[in-house]
């Protein structure tokens, strides 16, 4: 039980460290190039969960072990929700290296390159919106005539 109370302490550091790696921090400068950087990075950040179970269960109590349980759920949900952000970059990709990944954003078509992802939600709230207003509109008036036509003058 020592060794576990010990091990969980250096899981989440050494997990938090090692993804270190496959960062692209300047152009050409990163320790390990390769293809599926993005799996790599999801691998080990999955890594923390097994930390804090561990912690959880060195307590040697049900509560805080429970509680572990509970934020380990939570970091698997957040991992899952994204994850489907990041296929959404890895579709307009096309590839899993994040060097790949890096030289994609470097465009210089405007809108046709990566800057139109954050305006597309801006786009969607401002067609959507006045529709909405639209059809709040005329159902706010059809109540009215039904109303009216129902009460007697």
């Amino acid at each position: 039980m020592r060794a576990l109370a010990r091990r969980h302490e250096v899981s989440p550091f050494a997990s938090s460290t090692q993804f270190w790696a496959v960062i692209l921090v300047s152009a050409g400068w990163v320790i390990a190039n390769i293809n599926v950087g993005v799996l790599y990075i999801f691998a080990i950040s999955s890594l923390g969960v097994y930390g804090v179970i561990m912690a959880g269960w060195a307590s040697n109590s049900k509560y805080p072990f429970l509680a572990a349980m509970r934020s380990a759920a939570q970091m698997v949900s957040y991992e899952v929700s994204i994850g489907f952000v990041i296929i959404t970059v890895l579709l307009c990709v096309g590839s899993l290296n994040l060097t790949a990944i890096v030289e994609a954003q470097n465009t210089s078509w405007g809108l046709i390159g990566w800057y139109w992802l954050r305006l597309l939600p801006k786009v969607a709230m401002a067609s959507a919106c006045p529709a909405a207003h639209t059809w709040g509109c005329a159902a706010k008036r059809l109540a009215a005539a039904a109303n009216a036509r129902a009460s007697p003058a």
